[in-house]
């Protein structure tokens, strides 16, 4: 049990570290680099409406987290409940699934994208081919990895 409260007690130093280094960058981003030329006024306010929503789920995230391992580190029953619901056999082969099949769903629709775009507007098109080739290559690292670990 020992090992796990540590782990926990790591977790929770990643999510501060996480905070922090998100709203410095955050910060450095909208301080220092300019403002796009080619983006109208209503596009830039949506881009930047966008990146403020999605850092302040991430924060809300990571403090939910905070609160529920300081909860469970500081409740005996909590931090049992915790480690069995996070050791569970059957949650542990679910979300092994969902990634998985959440995997192969997204290459399949980046292809299709792809190839849509490649009718629409080129610099779609090759964007959309560097996330593809970005994937692809990401997933046969870990499946090589992982082949080899088990």
């Amino acid at each position: 049990m020992e090992n796990y409260i540590n782990k926990l007690k790591r977790r929770n130093q990643l999510s501060i570290a996480g905070i922090l280094g998100l709203s410095s960058s955050f910060i450095l981003f909208n301080r220092y680099l300019p403002e796009s030329l080619s983006v109208d006024e209503g596009i830039q306010g949506f881009i930047e409406g966008f990146q403020v929503s999605l850092i302040c789920a991430f924060f809300a995230l990571m403090v939910f987290n905070i609160i529920r391992i300081n909860n469970a580190l500081r409740d005996k029953e909590k931090l049992q409940q915790l480690k069995i619901s996070e050791d569970d056999e059957r949650n542990i082969k679910i979300k092994k699934e969902v990634s998985s099949t959440t995997s192969t769903v997204f290459l399949v629709l980046l292809i299709f994208a792809t190839v849509l775009s490649g009718y629409v507007n080129h610099i779609i098109f090759f964007t959309l081919l560097a996330v593809l080739f970005v994937f692809v290559i990401i997933k046969a690292i870990c499946k090589f990895y992982f082949r080899n670990k088990y």
